[in-house]
């Protein structure tokens, strides 16, 4: 039995609630600071903490795209052979 087949078969009984979490992404101390509250605490809706996660996962998006775009600008600007570092 797969496991799509496993949850439907268990939703039929169970409230079935999946929430994704995403490892090794460096997270700010401010960013932890506002997560932890809502995190440690039970009484939060699943669809609030999936916003809220989803809002950190976008600020971090646009912030690993800057980084990016740095890195290239410092490659592009080099003046050693084939664009190295």
């Amino acid at each position: 039995m797969n496991i799509l087949n496993k949850l439907k078969s268990l939703s039929v009984s169970y409230p079935v609630h999946l929430q994704w979490f995403n490892i090794n992404i460096k997270v700010t101390k401010l960013q932890m600071h506002l997560l932890k509250p809502v995190l440690m605490s039970t009484s939060v809706p699943s669809a609030s903490l999936t916003h809220l996660l989803g809002a950190v996962f976008t600020e971090l998006k646009a912030e690993i795209k800057q980084t990016i775009s740095a890195s290239a600008s410092l490659v592009s600007g080099s003046t050693r052979p084939g664009g190295c570092l």
